[in-house]
Parts: structure tokens; C-alpha cells; sequence
């Protein structure tokens, strides 16, 4: 939990939130105990855990009232119970408490960076085991982070780089391929893959008599994560085991894409 910044009177709070109007009503339809509050359901099948001081516990069928811009993906910053008619306050943030705890946060967050990124570039100082395209796109990332660039961190870029790399390495064998093709594993049809986004594509669009190439293996290992085959995600470990097992989608989809440059372009891919 982040640290909470009190710099508001409670008067100042109350006037505030009394004169707040973003903020939503939802019916509570479980609550279940958790530590210092409660896993609370609401209509619209959100959940959400709130610490709970009072000693009444929220019941089901009762209201409480959200204070946020935006129920969806947005953190709430404050919320109230109703009981008996009555509107309980539990817990509000002032506007210039959210203001200061985002500073904290964003300062917090580019500090952590900078620690990061110096550690990895210790760690990673020789590049020359990654294939040149992607050896130049950290150099390039690092130059501009030297310069006082502040969207690069290392470590989440270079988990699609390193994946790229291993990608590329396996694309070129002819093993992988065929193991691929052992597990009836479905590649789009070249129609399909010019005009349609993988989460499109259906049984229909897909083909076991894909070209074994270094470009169609790797299209084809892609397309396993895929409704064409059923999602079969845990056999990608067993098929290729040094694969990292900790991707978010955008690393995943950034390590294909580099690869895929890197098979059709060579040492001239631009990345």
C-alpha cells in the first residue's frame, strides 16, 4: 500500500468531499473480511478491497458511495458508507493529497529507474552476445537515456530484446519447426495473416502445411498463444524451455516483432 500524505485539516476534507460530485453509489453484494477491511463485490461484477475502521461490517444489499473520476481503471480516492439513511465517511483524499502523493509516486518511480538501468547496464555491459540490430538499439536507448531521456528503463526493454534474440536463434533451426509441426500446431493462411489480428483469426484461417522457413516457424510458434489453437500457451515452455516466463503482452509482442525483423531483414533491420 502507498504511503498516504496527510496535509488537510479534517474540516478542509469534509468541505471538500461534501462538495464533491464525482463520485458513484454501488449496491454491495458480498463482503468478505481481509485483513484490516473487506473484499468488497459491487454491481457491474467489480470487486475491490477498503479498509474498514467501522465497526458495523458492510452488508449486503446496503450502499456505498465511491469517490474516483472513473470507476473503471482509475484509483478511487475516497469512499463512504450508507447506513440507516445516514452517509458515513470512511476515507477521502483532498485534491492537493492526490497531487502530492502522484509527485512522490513519479519521483519515487524515476528514481527507481535510474537505479534500474545503471544496475543492468553493469550487468549487461557486453552487448555482443545480442545480434547487431538489437546491440545498436540499446546503445541508441542508452545514449538517449545519458542525454536525460526519461522513458527508457532496461530491464522491461531488455526482456523483448534478450527474447528476440533467443527467438531468432531458434527460428534458424530446423528442429524447432519440426517439433512444432509434431504438435499439429495450426499458421495462418498468408491472407490471413496480411488482413487479419491474431485474436481474429479463426480455425478456418489457419493451415498445418505451413512453408518450414525460418519466418513461417516463428509465425507458426506465435500463433500457438492463439484461438486458431486453442490457447495452448504451456506447450510454447516445453517447445522452446529458455523462454522467459515472465512476459507482459507488449514484451511479447515487441520480442516477435524484433525477431521476425531480424529473420527477414538480416543485419539491416531496423529496430
Amino acid at each position: 500500500m502507498k504511503e498516504r500524505i496527510i496535509i488537510s485539516t479534517p474540516e478542509e476534507r469534509e468541505t471538500e468531499r461534501c462538495a464533491d460530485k464525482d463520485f458513484v453509489d454501488v449496491i454491495i453484494q458480498s463482503a468478505k473480511k481481509s485483513e484490516d477491511g473487506y473484499e468488497i463485490g459491487m454491481d457491474g461484477s467489480l470487486m475491490g478491497w477498503f479498509p474498514w475502521p467501522l465497526k458495523m461490517k458492510p452488508a449486503v444489499g446496503s450502499k456505498l458511495r465511491v469517490y474516483t473520476k472513473m470507476l473503471f481503471g482509475q484509483e478511487r480516492y475516497g469512499y463512504a458508507y450508507w447506513h440507516d439513511g445516514m452517509l458515513i465517511p470512511i476515507e477521502y483524499k483532498t485534491k492537493i493529497e492526490r497531487d502530492a502523493e502522484r509527485t512522490k509516486w513519479l519521483k519515487d518511480y524515476e528514481d527507481e529507474r535510474i537505479r534500474e538501468n545503471a544496475a543492468s547496464r553493469e550487468r549487461h555491459a557486453d552487448l555482443s552476445f545480442l545480434p547487431l540490430p538489437l546491440r545498436l538499439r540499446v546503445e541508441r536507448f542508452r545514449a538517449e537515456d545519458d542525454a536525460g531521456g526519461k522513458d527508457y528503463h532496461e530491464p522491461y526493454e531488455l526482456a523483448a530484446i534478450t527474447e528476440a534474440s533467443r527467438l531468432f536463434a531458434r527460428s534458424a533451426d530446423p528442429g524447432f519447426g519440426a517439433e512444432i509441426r509434431r504438435r499439429g500446431i495450426f499458421a495462418p493462411t498468408e491472407d490471413a495473416y496480411q488482413h487479419k489480428r491474431s485474436y481474429e483469426r479463426e480455425k478456418e484461417d489457419g493451415r498445418l502445411d505451413w512453408p518450414d522457413t525460418p519466418e513461417w516457424r516463428l509465425i507458426a510458434f506465435d500463433s500457438i498463444n492463439s484461438k486458431m489453437n486453442d490457447y495452448q500457451y504451456e506447450i510454447m515452455d516445453e517447445i522452446m524451455p529458455e523462454m522467459d516466463k515472465g512476459h507482459s503482452g507488449n514484451t511479447w509482442g515487441a520480442a516477435m516483432m524484433m525477431a521476425l525483423a531480424l529473420v527477414r531483414h538480416g543485419d539491416d533491420a531496423k529496430l
